[in-house]
């Protein structure tokens, strides 16, 4: 039976794919501030681990234990400040950040020598809005996906050749617990349609298919995720497809300095 990490599983996203996982035949330890509102499940536990912790690694560690592990998908984020940087509270500036980025490199850390056991171990985390682009009004949290989404990166190439491979899911806007709207948007059908399509990314993305993809960030909306399998992601991996060069201006810069470097 495979096993898998999921952080943020008491509510949004993390609570999904959890679920998901479980149907699918996992067995699964959540991670959460809050208690996992779900009964007795066999195949699952529940550990109560704040990430921004200081003793979140040690927590971790322990519940992760020795391995194998085949799969972190790490949901775990909060918002932080909404406003203008100028105006924002330095305190909860620096709390997003570090919930965000530094949990992420945390929670990471804490499982990596277990999902070195595993013969084929999948990391997920998760961008966000202001990873590629601005998102004004919303700077810490954009500033922390786009550390995120940095990490991915580097760690993916510092473990390429090894089992593991590490990826981002790009979920578009989906109500979770972290949105201020959320009360409104819980009950939008719009909301519900993107939120099982985000799970079913996650579920693509730790299938068979897309065994060795790794590097990427993979929009839930936009990109064509359903088609990623084993004649595709060796293209992939080769192209700027899902990375942080995906863009035309990025590409051509990209360009203009492997040429200054012949």
């Amino acid at each position: 039976m495979k096993r898998a990490i999921v952080t943020g599983c008491s509510r949004g996203i993390g609570a999904a794919v959890t679920v998901a996982l479980l149907q699918d035949g996992w067995d699964v330890a959540g991670i959460s501030r809050t208690r996992l509102m779900l009964p007795n499940i066999e195949h699952l536990t529940w550990r109560p681990i704040d990430i921004a912790s200081p003793l979140a690694g040690e927590r971790l560690g322990q519940t992760v234990g020795e391995g194998p592990l085949d799969a972190l998908i790490h949901c775990a984020a909060i918002q932080g400040p909404i406003g203008l940087f100028s105006g924002n509270d330095q305190y909860e500036w620096e709390m997003a950040i570090w919930t965000n980025l530094i949990g992420t490199a945390t929670v990471v850390r804490a499982c990596l020598p277990a999902l070195q056991c595993s013969d084929d171990a999948r990391i997920l985390l998760f961008s966000g809005g202001g990873a590629f682009n601005p998102r004004p009004n919303y700077s810490a949290y954009a500033a922390s996906k786009a550390g995120v989404v940095s990490l991915m990166e580097t760690l993916a190439d510092e473990l390429l050749g090894t089992n593991v491979t590490v990826n981002a899911v790009s979920p578009g806007f989906v109500p979770t617990g972290i949105d201020p709207h959320a009360p409104v948007l819980a009950h939008d059908p719009d909301g519900a349609i993107a939120m099982e399509r985000a799970v079913a990314c996650v579920h693509h993305l730790l299938s068979p298919q897309a065994r060795g993809l790794t590097s990427r960030t993979i929009s839930a909306e936009f990109d064509d995720w359903q088609n990623i399998d084993e004649t595709t992601v060796v293209a992939l991996n080769a192209s700027v497809m899902g990375t942080r060069y995906r863009h035309p201006i990025a590409q051509l810069q990209a360009k203009a300095r492997a040429r200054t470097a012949v």
